[in-house]
C-alpha cells in the first residue's frame, strides 16, 4: 500500500484497491511533471515470482573481429568470439550460435534469425551493445540470452516494428538500458536487473524485471 505523491499536475487517473496483502507499507511512488501519464497505480497486488534466466554458456571462439568496411569478411563463426560493427560496415548477418560481446555504432547492424523460420533461431551473449543509430534486426523469431548487460543508446534500435514478438531478450544478470531517443520492439525479461528507459527512448512489446526507470 504505496503513498503516492505528485508533482507538476501529472495524468494520474487515481489508485485501484486490489484484494492481496496490505503489506508493505511505507514506501512511496512519485509522478512528476506534467508529461507523465499513469492511468491507474493498483495496490495490494500479492507479488508474481520472476522465473530466473539461466546463464547462458560461455563462447568458446578464439577470434575478436572488427568490421569497418562494407564486403569485409568475418570469416569462421564457430570460431568467432567478439565481434566490433563501425564504419561502413553496413548489415553482417550472423548465424545462431554462442558468441561474447557483440558492438555496433555508426548506423552498421546485426542481423538475426532465420527468414521464413517458425522456430527461434537461438544466440547467446555475455554483452550487446548499439549506439550511434546501429540496429539488431531480426528477420524470424529469435531468442537471444545475454549474460550481462544491453546497451541500446543514441537513436539506435533493437527488433523489427511490424513484429515485436519475433525478438525473446533473456537477460541472466545484467541490466538492459534503452537511452536517447532509441527503440526496442519485443519481449524482455531480466529478473533480476534494473530495464531503464530514458531520454524519449521508447518499447514496444513487453518486460519483466526486478526494477524500472521509465524517465526524461
Amino acid at each position: 500500500t504505496p503513498a503516492v505523491v505528485t508533482n507538476g499536475q501529472p495524468n494520474f487517473q487515481g489508485t485501484v484497491v486490489w484484494t492481496g496483502n496490505a503489506q508493505p507499507s511505507g514506501y512511496q511512488v512519485s509522478l512528476t511533471g506534467g508529461g507523465v501519464v499513469l492511468r491507474h497505480l493498483v495496490t495490494r497486488v500479492d507479488p508474481v515470482t520472476l522465473t530466473p534466466v539461466p546463464t547462458p554458456p560461455a563462447s568458446t571462439g578464439t577470434r575478436d573481429v572488427s568490421i569497418t568496411g562494407a564486403g569485409q569478411s568475418v570469416g569462421d563463426f564457430s570460431t568467432l568470439r567478439d565481434l566490433s560493427l563501425s564504419g561502413n560496415a553496413g548489415a553482417v548477418a550472423v548465424p545462431p550460435g554462442t558468441y561474447r560481446n557483440f558492438t555496433a555504432s555508426s548506423a552498421t547492424a546485426f542481423v538475426l534469425g532465420v527468414a521464413g523460420s517458425t522456430q527461434p533461431a537461438i544466440y547467446n551473449l555475455n554483452e550487446l551493445t548499439l549506439t550511434s543509430r546501429s540496429e539488431l534486426n531480426v528477420v524470424g523469431p529469435v531468442i537471444l540470452n545475454v549474460a550481462g548487460q544491453v546497451q541500446i543508446d543514441i537513436s539506435s534500435v533493437a527488433g523489427e516494428k511490424d513484429h515485436p514478438l519475433w525478438l525473446s531478450l533473456a537477460v541472466a544478470a545484467g541490466n538492459v538500458k534503452v537511452e536517447s531517443q532509441s527503440r526496442i520492439y519485443g519481449v524482455v525479461r531480466a529478473p533480476a536487473g534494473l530495464f531503464s528507459l530514458k531520454g524519449n527512448s521508447e518499447l514496444f512489446g513487453f518486460v519483466a524485471c526486478d526494477r524500472l526507470i521509465v524517465d526524461g
